[in-house]
């Protein structure tokens, strides 16, 4: 995730975060930059933040795809309300736990200090082992063990230790977390609340392997005026750290929704070479969901 350094050390993000898949960052980096030079008031430099996850088992990740018009047509069509999931943007290429997963959503209103604030998450999904995979504390994953994705027929044969084992299943992999907040949080606070949406990962049946690169990113729209304040006193207003807890709850379970969202939004899709990732099969889900006893009846 390039520009954290900078953005750490201030404690104040500028402009969009920008995900897409691992070998496209620095398109993209550039791309956001020419992109602000032409449509904002921008300054002569900037450091975009732009994050990554391994798209490489359905997509041709050494073609370099991604190109500065696609960019400008994110930024372009950015605006308020539902927000696309699935495979959609840098969520393409994207699996969970070997169902095709990507972009997800989630949310949530909770009350904090005597007032009503929103917990908003963005996920680009794309990691998990089957067996591990949870919803609603159900051994989901083990319930469905078939559906699993499929290497191609123009596929070249491959020893499993050059990778064709773990692609196919998928072993490893990644998760961007975006999550935002209209409550006053100051930075120290943001890195508190950021860091407990690695809590949802777990229940969801996710272990950070070994090769999982798994980033997080939490801003505030609240001081918004005040923090970019270029001299004299800021005059910051901050949640006492006593009634943090609400946001804390509400950043797990919105994390955890947004993957399960993502998922839900996931559809079979073949890939380079005939690659096929299958998409969570919802009536197979429901089944093993009504089994466990999470499942209501509507009356």
């Amino acid at each position: 995730m390039t520009g954290t350094t900078w953005m750490r050390d201030r404690g104040i993000l500028e402009g969009a975060v920008m995900i897409t898949n691992t070998h496209s960052v620095g398109a993209v980096h550039e791309a956001t930059i020419a992109w602000a030079q032409a449509n904002l008031d921008a300054p002569d430099w900037s450091l975009p933040v732009v994050a990554e996850t391994w798209d490489g088992f359905l997509n041709d990740i050494n073609g370099f795809h991604v190109r500065q018009e696609h960019v400008f047509a994110a930024l372009d069509s950015a605006r308020s309300g539902p927000v696309a999931e699935g495979s959609v943007g840098g969520g393409t290429g994207m699996r969970t736990f070997g169902f095709k997963a990507g972009i997800g959503t989630a949310s949530r209103i909770v009350e904090a200090g005597g007032n009503e604030y929103v917990v908003g998450v963005l996920v680009q999904s794309n990691f998990g082992s089957r067996n591990l995979m949870t919803i609603a504390g159900v051994p989901v994953g083990r319930e469905i063990p078939d559906l699993t994705p499929e290497l191609g027929p123009f596929d070249a044969p491959r020893d499993d230790d050059e990778g064709g084992a773990d692609d196919a299943e998928g072993r490893d992999g990644s998760i961007i977390i975006v999550a935002a907040t209209d409550a006053p949080l100051l930075p120290h606070q943001l890195n508190r609340f950021i860091r407990r949406t690695s809590l949802a990962l777990g229940r969801v049946g996710s272990i950070s392997s070994n090769g999982s690169g798994d980033i997080f990113v939490a801003f505030s729209t609240a001081n918004q005026e005040a923090a970019h304040n270029e001299s004299g006193i800021a005059p910051l207003e901050n949640l006492a750290n006593n009634n943090i807890n609400s946001l804390f709850e509400g950043v797990v379970q919105a994390t955890e929704e947004a993957i399960i969202n993502a998922l839900v939004a996931g559809r079979d899709i073949v890939g380079v070479n005939g690659r096929k990732i299958y998409g969570l099969p919802h009536d197979r889900l429901r089944d093993i969901l009504r089994k466990y006893n999470r499942l209501s009846e509507p009356e």
